[in-house]
């Protein structure tokens, strides 16, 4: 037996050796979650925005994680895993686990592409931050063919030293992997154990097969140091498309028009079509169109799409089809609450390309956007639109709206609950009033359906009917990048008060600096709407205790100022922010977040007077932006929002932001000039394509490495 389990992954390869090769080698995941072979990782990456979400069991080891490109450049690895062999409560009566349950953080990043007879070449490490049990630093390489890969490596800690192997992909639906593992597992030692599974790893190989099947799933089977069966389950993803499947409707062309010339034209007739054809067809509202010298201007607010490149776009196409032939210019403005932010300006010939749905993501060069300089239609002043059409007034279609949600609160807890995935299903009635002088309401009243979140410092996630948020609004544009916001009310479970806004973008927005200030109190975590007569959290004796030593006042004033840069490649904020938190503990927060045209995923980082026992930070957690269209590849401008604590104080309230309605990210992030110019164009390729039935109608995005983009040698039209 021991023969032939030595041979095994050569009888497993010539066995399938005769299957048909695929067209290129598909990453696949490791038994962790990272992209890689089955205990080590490789050198390939999963593609820009691209991962997948699953669970394997390798005993003695069951994961459950989440893997991300985050960057064409950066790999993004969360997990929790079970440590089946050790018998955690007998060491912590408290634990609710019989297993102890570990967190962890895994990065990789690609330092270069393979070129010639260079390799991919990446470095990494595992479990970055928390306990660090399951932590080792490596660096690694792979050559990859059309359906091979060989990787080769060294790593540290339980590692243990040289490691590599090969897979192999047959088909585009099979996939042999093999490995040399020297993992050392009597390091993986749990609470005062002196290791789980030191009896471990009888021979240094694993094999196996990763399956892919129907709907975007991956199954693995494999055998591993010779003498165990293990297997996978992953969901793969793609955050440029709908995350569950779903198609969005792609083809805009109108069921009848017919193209004049400008001296023809009747202008009330084609802008009567134009304010039709986007009214009946997009979540738009509020549509002026103005006619110039053989130019025009739309001007609306996107009120039914989460992204505001998407609603251009649709709305590009919509009004090319109703242009004379022989237009010379057309200005695009989408508005906020009535107020102009940024202009766009295409040429004739790009109307004429959008006719005949030939628009790529580079014509974007050939586009003027700038902000506004405060004309609530984004005109400028040595301009003339003699012909006006659109509603008098403020248009009422939008203006107040109510609609019942089933949303979710998603909470896990490791150590206190089992099962540590917690959730609570609701019923909210969302009800939004819109103006066009830059107010706005908003009221959501939140109503448990279903329960099983129990977690003693978050007392506002109970079963009783409560104002999750209920917020009036203001936002005033000054122009050229200038804008403030101010709103007051309940805003969020834990805080009523009021938050206010300073900005200013500088150029195109690239660059901004400003200000915030929130005064806030804590609201009664078991009443429907009052303020708490006492602190929120002061359920546990100690933990309230704290936050009364350190809030001696009920009303709490914050501010900090701020300054942000976003990087237009990666559609990335990065923003640096210092001042006086909710706890009244001063220090500094910097987050990243990337934007994949709507979607956001977010990090941040917080330094305060209030440090973690033993480390030298505040907070440490991750952000979800996420819109509600996104999951089935439908339309709404609902957004789902998380804030996930991966570590933080043991003062709850410690670095931490009072929550808002609709932060300027939300509001105005998107229409900063040259990033919207770069969705936009990309979200026209891809209807372009979709259109005209061109392959899935996703463009690909590049992966290449950190030197090939600091040396800006990725693709010559990208720069």
């Amino acid at each position: 037996m021991r023969r032939l389990t030595a041979f095994f992954p050569i009888l497993l390869l010539l066995a399938f050796g005769a299957l048909p090769p695929a067209e290129g080698l598909t990453p696949s995941a490791s038994n962790a979650g990272f992209t890689g072979l089955w205990e080590y990782p490789s050198a390939l990456m999963p593609g820009d925005g691209a991962g997948w979400i699953g669970l394997s069991r390798y005993h003695p080891y069951q994961p459950y994680y989440l893997n991300l490109g985050y960057l064409p450049w950066l790999e993004f690895n969360v997990r929790l895993t079970r440590f089946l062999t050790s018998d955690t409560s007998k060491n912590d009566p408290s634990y609710a686990w019989d297993d102890y349950i570990d967190k962890a953080i895994d990065l990789k990043v690609l330092l270069a592409r393979q070129r010639g007879f260079l390799p991919n070449l990446a470095v990494g490490a595992t479990d970055i931050s928390g306990t660090r049990i399951l932590d080792a630093e490596y660096v690694v390489a792979t050559y990859a063919f059309e359906r091979a890969a060989f990787t080769f490596g060294y790593g540290t800690e339980r590692y243990d030293g040289f490691f590599g192997g090969f897979e192999w992909e047959f088909g585009d639906w099979l996939t042999f992997k093999a490995e040399y593992s020297p993992l050392d597992y009597s390091r993986d030692a749990a609470y005062s154990s002196t290791g789980i599974a030191a009896d471990l790893g009888k021979e240094k190989w694993n094999a196996g097969f990763v399956f892919r099947l129907p709907y975007n799933l991956d199954a693995s089977v494999s055998y591993q140091r010779g003498e165990e069966w293990c297997w996978g389950l992953s969901y793969r993803f793609d955050l440029s498309r709908p995350l569950f499947g779903g198609r969005k409707p792609e083809r805009f062309e109108p069921e009848a028009y017919e193209v004049v010339g400008w001296d023809e034209a009747d202008f009330a007739l084609i802008a009567g079509k134009i304010i039709g054809d986007i009214q009946n067809n997009l979540g738009i509202r509020d549509i002026h169109v103005f006619f110039g010298d053989r130019r025009v201007l739309v001007a609306y607010e996107n009120i039914g799409h989460a992204s505001q490149a998407e609603a251009m776009a649709r709305a590009l196409l919509l009004t090319a089809f109703h242009l004379p032939w022989d237009v010379e210019e057309l200005v695009v403005v989408p508005r906020v609450r009535g107020q102009s932010l940024v202009r766009l300006s295409i040429s004739g010939e790009q109307c004429g390309l959008l006719r005949l749905q030939r628009m790529n993501r580079y014509d974007g060069s050939g586009a003027a956007v700038a902000w506004t300089d405060g004309d609530p239609y984004g005109r400028e002043a040595d301009e003339s639109w003699p012909l006006h059409y659109g509603p008098d007034g403020s248009q009422k279609k939008g203006r107040t709206t109510a609609k019942l949600m089933v949303t979710a609160d998603v909470r896990i807890d490791r150590p206190t609950t089992k099962p540590f995935f917690m959730s609570r299903q609701n019923l909210d009635l969302v009800v939004d009033h819109r103006t066009s002088d830059g107010w706005a309401a908003h009221l959501d009243i939140r109503h448990p359906l279903n329960n099983d979140i129990d977690i003693w410092w978050e007392p506002y996630l109970n079963d009783n009917t409560r104002i999750y948020k209920g917020v009036v609004s203001y936002t005033r544009s000054f122009g050229d990048g200038l804008f403030a916001q101010a709103e007051a009310g309940w805003l969020d479970e834990l805080w009523a008060g009021a938050n206010l806004w300073g900005r200013k973008y500088l150029g195109q927005g690239d660059f901004w600096v400003g200000a915030r200030a929130s005064y806030t109190h804590p609201r009664d975590s078991d009443k429907f709407a009052s303020l708490s007569d006492s602190n929120s959290f002061g359920g546990n004796t100690l933990h309230g205790y704290y936050l009364r030593y350190w809030n001696p006042d009920e009303w709490r004033l914050s501010w900090w100022a701020q300054a942000g840069y976003h990087e237009n490649l990666y559609d990335l904020d990065l923003t640096a922010e210092y001042g006086r938190f909710i706890n009244e503990d001063q220090g500094y927060r910097l987050s990243a977040m990337r934007w994949w045209n709507g979607i956001g995923l977010g990090f941040y980082y917080v330094v305060t007077d209030i440090k973690i026992p033993g480390e030298s930070y505040t907070r440490v957690g991750a952000t979800l932006d996420i819109p509600v269209g996104a999951f089935w590849g439908t339309d709404s401008a609902q957004r789902w929002n998380e804030d996930i604590r991966i570590n933080s104080a043991w003062v709850y309230d410690g670095g931490r932001q009072p929550g808002a309605w609709q932060t300027p990210e939300q509001l105005w992030g998107q229409l900063q000039p040259e990033r919207l110019r770069g969705n936009l164009y990309e979200e026209l390729e891809r209807l372009c394509d979709g259109a005209r039935g061109d392959g899935d109608s996703q463009p690909e995005r590049p992966v290449y490495g950190l030197y090939d983009y600091l040396k800006r040698d990725i693709y010559p039209e990208m720069w």
